[in-house]
């Protein structure tokens, strides 16, 4: 199942596995030459028949914005505050190591090199098209769960930080750790759906250090 905002996945992953941004300009060369953007939209195209084809028989067009009158109608004014803090299905609130990976490859830049840039650049681009969304908290769900398939991009800057050989390593190791033991909790003791304001951080705490479910 994809999604229209997907296609951020082609220049994303064009540069998150790039060592310098040198291969990651001959990379963009290569993509655009004829022999190679040609077979891609080949391949794209006959992918997307069988979706086409069913738009066609049900709507009676081959193209259909399936999702009716919801849309991106905050682009102008995108809900980035709540989207990214708010206890209701914000960001940073369930997925800290999002958070952890942005902020501690910035001190290691030199090391990290294009993954971390390319990890910034993906969280600027996913935060902004998801807090344009009509509904920023994205219906029932744990945290933001629209950034969950953007997920394998972070790998790669967190694989890198977790590859350093400097004297915080272990302290970065132990981190990682934390926050996805703090996010597994938050998993198998949150409500199905948040019932409560979007700021009610009395029923994120209670969820935090509540029993499991």
């Amino acid at each position: 199942v994809t999604r229209p905002t997907n296609i951020l996945f082609i220049p994303l992953a064009v540069s998150v596995t790039a060592t310098s941004w040198s291969e990651v300009k001959e990379r963009i060369k290569h993509l655009l030459n004829i022999r190679s953007v040609l077979p891609f939209l080949l391949g794209a195209f006959i992918a997307c028949l069988p979706q086409m084809a069913y738009w066609q028989y049900a709507f009676g067009t081959p193209i259909k914005w399936s999702y009716g009158e919801e849309g991106f109608i905050n682009y102008l004014s995108p809900n980035f505050i709540p989207f990214l803090f708010a206890p209701a299905n914000g960001l940073f609130p369930y997925s800290p190591l999002i958070l952890f990976i942005l902020n501690i490859g910035i001190f290691y830049r030199k090391e990290t090199r294009v993954s971390i840039g390319t990890g910034w650049l993906a969280f600027l681009l996913v935060s902004y098209i998801s807090a344009s969304w009509f509904a920023w908290g994205f219906g029932c769900g744990f945290g933001s769960r629209n950034f969950v398939e953007y997920g394998a991009l972070f790998a790669f800057p967190l694989a890198s930080l977790l590859n350093l050989r400097s004297k915080g390593h272990h302290v970065i190791a132990f981190m990682v750790l934390a926050c996805c033991l703090y996010t597994v909790k938050l998993t198998y003791s949150s409500a199905v759906c948040w019932f409560g304001s979007d700021w009610d951080w009395n029923m994120y705490f209670n969820f935090l250090v509540g029993p499991f479910k």
